[in-house]
């Protein structure tokens, strides 16, 4: 049954997208009812520019007030999984997770002076045998 269906969809994927080609080739020859072009004059620039200008508005108002639909359908949709209890074990998991990072704290503070404490010992280490290298260079 599966195997019908799908050399079905497999042949009319490859049919279809021909099938409108030559309304849009009759498309494509017709003549275009306005000349696209620069403008001519500079009333004819001024004219373009404040159509262009006066669809802006419009647009950025559509586009702002599809944002806002989106963003209100996400809130919406956190809403309700807060409130069917998923807010409880996110808190719960936060709370573990706070109590984790401040029981550690105390141990990263404490493996970060053992680190402090042995890069100044390589760092006198490595200063003095300069030093002493350098002062053996001088009496030679």
């Amino acid at each position: 049954m599966a195997k019908p269906l799908f050399i079905f969809l497999v042949i009319f994927s490859l049919i279809y997208p021909f099938s409108g080609l030559s309304k849009i080739e009759g498309m494509a020859q017709g003549p275009s009812p306005t000349p696209i072009g620069p403008p001519e004059s500079l009333e004819e620039l001024k004219s373009m520019l404040s159509r262009g200008l006066g669809a802006f508005p419009t647009a950025f108002k559509s586009a702002l007030n599809e944002a806002l639909s989106v963003w209100r359908r996400i809130y919406q949709w956190v809403k309700g999984v807060a409130g069917a209890g998923w807010g409880i074990k996110f808190n719960s998991a936060w709370e573990r997770v706070k109590t984790l990072f401040f029981q550690r704290s105390a141990i990263f503070r404490e493996e970060l002076e053992k680190e402090k404490a042995e890069m100044k010992k390589e760092i006198t280490e490595i200063f003095q045998k300069n030093l002493w290298e350098r002062f053996k260079e001088i009496i030679k």
